[in-house]
């Protein structure tokens, strides 16, 4: 165990934190009780036998799955903030982009059961449906010229693309530890 020095503005207080967890991890440094627990998760989750290992991705992306869920509470509000800001001149209520979000969102999740029926045929179809209807949606919703509509979809698409590289990542980081 190694110990490191956290400092108060009353006193010194040594924290314990595991040695060194495998080589491809890095070492461990404790800043605070809750590093230390965290710590000791990951060294537990990393530190197995081949067996214990292969065990544990598989309850890996079954967490993760599992947490995916958790992450739309994130998703779909950044959605409609996405929308806000693109469509600023519009004068609608953050609640009324929410709503379109919400709508835009069921289509896909409806979509995505589609697409994951055992029907080869019917996932080219779902995966032309899911833009054009979307585009639709706005243009029924927000109006505009057609290249405007075209434009800020994309830039609707690209930060709502960042959002779920960043949500990915953290519901990955959260079901390694959790």
């Amino acid at each position: 165990m190694t110990e490191v020095q956290a400092t108060t503005p009353s006193r010194v207080a040594p924290l314990r934190c595991p040695n060194a967890l495998p080589s491809s991890v890095g070492r461990c440094r404790a800043i605070a009780p809750t590093a230390a627990t965290i710590c000791k998760r990951l060294k537990a989750r990393v530190a197995l036998d081949t067996a214990g290992l292969q065990r544990e991705a598989l309850q890996l992306s079954e967490r993760f799955v599992g947490n995916l869920g958790g992450a739309m509470f994130v998703l779909l509000p950044s959605f409609a903030l996405w929308l806000k800001l693109v469509y600023f001149n519009r004068r609608l209520r953050y609640t009324e982009h929410l709503v379109f979000a919400l709508h835009v969102h069921a289509f896909w999740f409806l979509m995505l059961g589609l697409a994951l029926a055992d029907l080869p045929w019917l996932t080219p179809i779902v995966l032309l449906a899911v833009p054009v209807y979307t585009w639709l949606a706005m243009a029924a919703v927000y109006g505009g010229r057609r290249f405007a509509r075209l434009l800020r979809a994309g830039v609707v698409s690209l930060l709502y693309g960042l959002s779920l590289a960043f949500a990915a990542a953290g519901v990955g980081v959260w079901s390694l530890l959790f």
